[in-house]
C-alpha cells in the first residue's frame, strides 16, 4: 500500500450526506488535503484501517451504526485506537458534545460549517497528533538508547556526547513545533487557556493575550479577563462560565470585549472543565476565538438583504402601476375614439370643434403619462427622439407650481431657450422632477427660492470640471438652485452613488439622483453641483443640443387620410369596439366588429377572402391576439393582420413573426395617425 505523503495529509469524512461529502471535499481539497470518504459506519472502520489517515470527520445521525458507536469501535481497533476524530454534527446540546467527547474525540463542530474555523481546527488536531507522534517516537528512541547504555557502559565519551547532541536537536524539534503551534493559533485567531483551580493559577497563549489586547507581563487572571468583557454581556458570560465549572459542563458563548483604546471586538469562546471522583473541579481548559471580522460581514449582508427587499417592494410597486397603466389606456381609447369620430363629423368647426380639440389634447397629455406609467413599470421600452426640454421643463413646473408649498418662491428663466435634445421625454421629465423635489425637500421647513433655468450653451476645447469634462460642442443647460440648508462638503461626493440618502427613513430609497446621473451619462450628457452649507445648492445638467426641431405630436398632428377595404376589428373593451368601428368607418372603410377572439374566427371562418386586414387586440380572455393570428394564417396564410395593444407585454418580435403578424399598433391612437398607418398598410406601393 502506498504511503500517504507527509506533506498531503489524509482526513477521511463519514457521512451519509453525498452533499455535505461534496462540500468537504472541496474545502479541504482547495488547502491540499488529500480526502477519502465513507458514507456509513461499517465502511468507516474498514477504510481507517486499511489506509490509516490522519484525522477522521465523524457524522452522528448516520442509519445503521451511528456516530458515537463508530467512535467507540476505532477507539477499540489498534490501527485506528490513536486516530484523531472530531464530530461534525447538527446537533447541538451539550450532553451530545459530552458524549462525543467521552468516547475519546478530539473535537465536536456543530453544523452548518463555518469553514475558516473548520480548517483551523483541523490543523490545530493535525498539528498536536503529529506531536503526540513525535513525542511517543522520541520517548521509544530513549528508552531504547537508555537500555543500550546500560548493557554498554564501556561505551566512549563520544558516543555519550553524540547521546547529548541528538537530545538537543530533540529539544530544538519540540520548541519548533511549540512555534508552529503558536503561528497556528495567530493565523485562525484561535487563542487557548487553562485554569487549575487546585493553585488556583491561569495560563493564557499568546494568541488569547492579542485576543484581549493585554500584555503578557500583566499576567493572565479571572479578573482581567472579566474587565476586558462589554458591561452589557458580563455578567451573563459570568454566570454562564461559572455555572459550567460547578456542573462539570461546557462553555460555549460568544460576546464583546471593549479594547482600551476604545475599540469592539466579537469573541467566541469555548471551554470544558474536568473534576475530580468527588465532583470537585480540577481545572478548565477552553479556546477564544476572534469572529469580529465574521460579524461585520453577516451585518453587511443583513444590510444587503434590507436593501433587496426594499428594491422588491419598489418592483411590485412597478407592477401596480403597470396594471392601472393598462385600464387607464383602455379608458382612454375610448375617449380619443369618441372624439375623433366627433371632430371628424363637425369638420365645419364651431364650439363643438373647438370643445372637442380641448378634449383631444387633455387626452394627449394623459396618453403620455400612461406611457410614462408603463416605462417606470418596465412595460414600455424608452423612445428616443428630438424632444423640446423647454416643453417638458414648461409642464415640470406647472405642477410644481399647484404641489410646492406656500414659503417656496418658484422662479423660472425659459422662455428663450428652444432646448432641442436627442432622447425620451419620459426620462427628461424625470431628471426634471427629480432635482425639483430634491430642492422642495430641501426648502420645507424654512421655505425659500427654487430657481429653474433653461440656456444653450457651447463648449470650447476640451470641457472643464465645471462643465463636466465633456467635448466641445453645443449644449442645452437646465439650471435648478435652490436656497436650502446646503449640502457638506464631506457627503458631496457621494450623492451620485446608489441607496446613498440622507433623508429620513420613508422619506427616500437613495436611488433618485443615482438613475438622473445614469440617464444623464446614457444621452451623452453630465451633472454637476455645488453647493455651500446655509447658503443652498446648484444643479447644472448639461445635455447635447440636436440640430433638427423636436416633434410635437399635440400641434403637428397628420392629417387624417381616407381608404378602402375591409377590416376586421377585434377589441373585449364594447367602447373601444364602438369607437373604432365608427372612426375606421369615417376613415372610409368597411368595418366588421367582434368583441372576441372565437367570434373573430367565426366571422373570417365563413368569408377568409373578404376581409383586406384583420385588427386585434393583444390582450383578450380565452384567445389572445397572437392566437388568433395564427388561427387566422391556418385558414388563409399572408393574410395581413395588426396587433393593437395598450399595454407594454413582453413580447418579442420572434414571437410576431412567428403568429404571422405584420404591424404592431400602440393604443390609444389620435385619428390622423392611425388613418396614415393603416393607409400606408394598406397601400404599401403609395407609402410616402
Amino acid at each position: 500500500m502506498e504511503q500517504n505523503q507527509p506533506d498531503r495529509p489524509t482526513i477521511l469524512i463519514v457521512d451519509d450526506s453525498p452533499m455535505m461529502i461534496g462540500l468537504l471535499r472541496t474545502v479541504l481539497g482547495q488547502k491540499g488535503y488529500e480526502v477519502l470518504a465513507a458514507t456509513d459506519g461499517h465502511k468507516a472502520i474498514e477504510r481507517a484501517k486499511a489506509e490509516r489517515p490522519d484525522l477522521i470527520l465523524l457524522d452522528i445521525l448516520m442509519p445503521g451504526m451511528d456516530g458515537y458507536e463508530t467512535c467507540r469501535r476505532l477507539r477499540e481497533q489498534p490501527e485506528t485506537r490513536d486516530t484523531p476524530t472530531i464530530f461534525l454534527s447538527a446537533l447541538t446540546e451539550t450532553r451530545d458534545k459530552t458524549a462525543g467527547l467521552d468516547l475519546g474525540a478530539v473535537d465536536y463542530v456543530t453544523k452548518p460549517i463555518d469553514a475558516p474555523e473548520l480548517l483551523a481546527r483541523i490543523r490545530t488536531h493535525l498539528t498536536l497528533h503529529d506531536l503526540r507522534r513525535s513525542l511517543r517516537e522520541m520517548n521509544r528512541t530513549l528508552e531504547d538508547k537508555v537500555r543500550e547504555r546500560t548493557r554498554e557502559l564501556s561505551a566512549t565519551n563520544e558516543a555519550l556526547l553524540a547521546e547529548i547532541e541528538e537530545h538537543r536537536r530533540t529539544e530544538a524539534r519540540l520548541r519548533e513545533n511549540k512555534e508552529r503551534l503558536k503561528e497556528a493559533q495567530r493565523i485562525a485567531r484561535v487563542g487557548h487557556w487553562e485554569i487549575d483551580h487546585v493553585a488556583g493559577t491561569q495560563a493564557w497563549s499568546d494568541e488569547t493575550y492579542r485576543i484581549f489586547c493585554v500584555d503578557p507581563d500583566e499576567g493572565a487572571s479571572y479578573e482581567t479577563y472579566l474587565d476586558q468583557i462589554h458591561p452589557d454581556d458580563r455578567a451573563r458570560v459570568k454566570a454562564d462560565h461559572e455555572d459550567a465549572v460547578r456542573n462539570q459542563g461546557s462553555f460555549d458563548a460568544t460576546y464583546r470585549i471593549i479594547l482600551r483604546d476604545g475599540g469592539i471586538k466579537h469573541v467566541h469562546e469555548r471551554c470544558r472543565t474536568d473534576c475530580d471522583a468527588a465532583g470537585h473541579p480540577l481545572g478548565t481548559i477552553g479556546t477564544c476565538q476572534d469572529i469580529t471580522e465574521r460579524v461585520r460581514m453577516e451585518e453587511e449582508n443583513r444590510q444587503l438583504a434590507m436593501r433587496l427587499q426594499h428594491t422588491q417592494k419598489l418592483e411590485a410597486i412597478g407592477v401596480l402601476a403597470g396594471g392601472i397603466a393598462h385600464d387607464f389606456n383602455n379608458i382612454l381609447a375610448a375617449i380619443i375614439g369618441y372624439a375623433e369620430v366627433s371632430k371628424i363629423r363637425h369638420a365645419q368647426g364651431g364650439d363643438v370643434s373647438e370643445s372637442l380639440d380641448s378634449v383631444l389634447n387633455a387626452c394627449i397629455r394623459a396618453r403620455q403619462l400612461v406611457r410614462q406609467i408603463q416605462t417606470f413599470s418596465r412595460q414600455a421600452e424608452t423612445e428616443v427622439q428630438p424632444v423640446s426640454v423647454r416643453a417638458i421643463v414648461k409642464e415640470a413646473l406647472a405642477f410644481l407650481r399647484a404641489s410646492a408649498p406656500a414659503n417656496i418662491e418658484l422662479r423660472s428663466g425659459i422662455e428663450t431657450a428652444s432646448g432641442v435634445v436627442l432622447g425620451d421625454p419620459t426620462q427628461i421629465h424625470q431628471v426634471m422632477m427629480n432635482l425639483c423635489t430634491n430642492a422642495v425637500h430641501a426648502m420645507k421647513e424654512t421655505g425659500g427660492v427654487l430657481d429653474v433655468r433653461l440656456d444653450e450653451t457651447t463648449i470650447e476645447g476640451d470641457g472643464s470640471e465645471a462643465d463636466g469634462g465633456l467635448k466641445a460642442g453645443d449644449y442645452v443647460l437646465l439650471t435648478v438652485g435652490d436656497t436650502g440648508r446646503g449640502i457638506p462638503p464631506e457627503i458631496l461626493g457621494r450623492i451620485f452613488d446608489p441607496f446613498f440618502t440622507t433623508k429620513r427613513r420613508g422619506e427616500g430609497t437613495g436611488m433618485g439622483l443615482s438613475i438622473l446621473h445614469g440617464i444623464v451619462e446614457e444621452m451623452k450628457g453630465a451633472v454637476t453641483v455645488s453647493s455651500e452649507v446655509g447658503e443652498g445648492t446648484v444643479f447644472r445638467v448639461l445635455l447635447p443640443r440636436y440640430e433638427r426641431r423636436a416633434r410635437d405630436r399635440a400641434s403637428e398632428a397628420p392629417a387624417v387620410k381616407k381608404g378602402r377595404g375591409r377590416i376586421l376589428f377585434v377589441d373585449d373593451e364594447p367602447d373601444i369596439l364602438r369607437s373604432a368601428r365608427e372612426m375606421l368607418t369615417a376613415f372610409g372603410y368597411d368595418v366588421v366588429s367582434a368583441a372576441d377572439g372565437e367570434g373573430a374566427l367565426r366571422r373570417f371562418s365563413e368569408d377568409p377572402d373578404a376581409f383586406d386586414l384583420v385588427m386585434t387586440d393583444l390582450s383578450m380572455p380565452g384567445m389572445s391576439g397572437l392566437d388568433l393570428s395564427k388561427r387566422i394564417m391556418a385558414i388563409r396564410p399572408g393574410t395581413p393582420v395588426a396587433l393593437c395593444t395598450g399595454f407594454g407585454a413582453d413580447v418579442t418580435p420572434e414571437t410576431i413573426e412567428a403568429a404571422g403578424v405584420r404591424q404592431m399598433i400602440q393604443k390609444p391612437l389620435i385619428a390622423g395617425e392611425l388613418s396614415v398607418l393603416l393607409h400606408d398598410f394598406m397601400n404599401p406601393e403609395n407609402s410616402r
